[in-house]
Parts: C-alpha cells; structure tokens; sequence
C-alpha cells in the first residue's frame, strides 16, 4: 500500500515539473515576443564552442542565438535568411557486448569450449539518426553562410522550418 503512495507522489512531483517547465517557456517566450524558442546544442556557425547550449528564438522579424552559458547574443534578421530546414545524419554505433546466458547454455551442453565459444563478445550495432536545425543566409559579404544546431528528438524545431515556408517562401534566381 505504501509503495503506491510514493509511486503517485513521484507522479504527482513530475506532473508539477512538466506544468513548471511548461510556463516557463511560455513566459520567455512572451518576454521575447516570440512565435516559439527550443534549447538546442550548437554544432556550427556562431562564434561558440560546439556543443555549447543555446536558445534559439523565433521572432516575428529574426532569429535570436542565445548562449546559455556566456548570454551571448546574436540576431539574425529574417529578410538575410535563405532557408530553414532538418538534415539528418545517420550515426552508427557499435558496441561488444558478451553473453553469460550464452556461456552457461554452451557450458551444459559442451562443456568449457562450449562457455568460451557462447560467451563471446558479440558485436552489436545501433543507428542513431541525428537532426540538425540548419540556417542558411546571406552574410555581410553577401556569400552564403549557415548556422546549425543539433535538434535530435526536439519536435518543436520542425516548427521553425514550417514557419519559414509558410511566411518566407522566396524565389532565388541566382546568375552564375
């Protein structure tokens, strides 16, 4: 019976976290009259280390980076910016791993060469799709430039891609 009391107060504690973080947002966003803002790493782009966290604010006239760490801040108006899209990178991790249920079924029924031969290490592998929010604009030598961060599982940064194109939709004609 007990256990059930402190099953719902961890429930409860962790719905009053989300609820927190929630408005939290809501009000930073109000504050910086924003459609929405993510917290993602920095991979690129900005005069930052990589990996560095930063909140990325989209406003109705530019994109506001936003060093956490340092509150350094840099603007980039929507009229220098090109595109806004995800690309993804597929990551592939291998790892080793053995097999003690291995090594004992080999162990009954072979004996000691059975366990070495069951229990080997066995090579496992895992994809990781990785999602970067990708910026690409005009700097101030009119040369194209981009600015990236990595968005894995952030639902909200499709959010700025599809604001983009739905109020930003330019026809770029290019002389070469």
């Amino acid at each position: 019976m007990e256990i059930w009391i402190i099953v719902f107060v961890i429930a409860i504690l962790c719905v009053a976290h989300i609820i927190d973080k929630y408005n939290k947002n809501k009000e930073e966003v109000s504050n910086y009259n924003a459609k929405f803002l993510i917290t993602a790493e920095h991979i690129a782009g900005l005069p930052l280390s990589e990996q560095s966290q930063c909140k990325v604010i989209l406003c109705e006239d530019k994109i506001i980076f936003e060093s956490i760490r340092t509150k350094a801040t840099y603007n980039l108006s929507m009229d220098k910016i090109l595109d806004i899209n995800i690309k993804t990178e597929e990551e592939i991790q291998t790892s080793y791993s053995s097999s003690i249920g291995g090594a004992i079924g080999g162990a009954v029924l072979f004996g000691p060469l059975g366990a070495m031969i069951g229990g080997r290490s066995k090579k496992k592998v895992d994809k990781l799709n990785h999602e970067y929010l990708i910026f690409t604009y005009d700097n101030k030598e009119n040369k194209t430039d981009y600015i990236s961060f990595d968005v894995t599982n952030n639902l909200t940064a499709h959010k700025f891609v599809k604001y983009f194109s739905s109020n930003y939709n330019k026809n770029i004609v290019t002389n070469l």
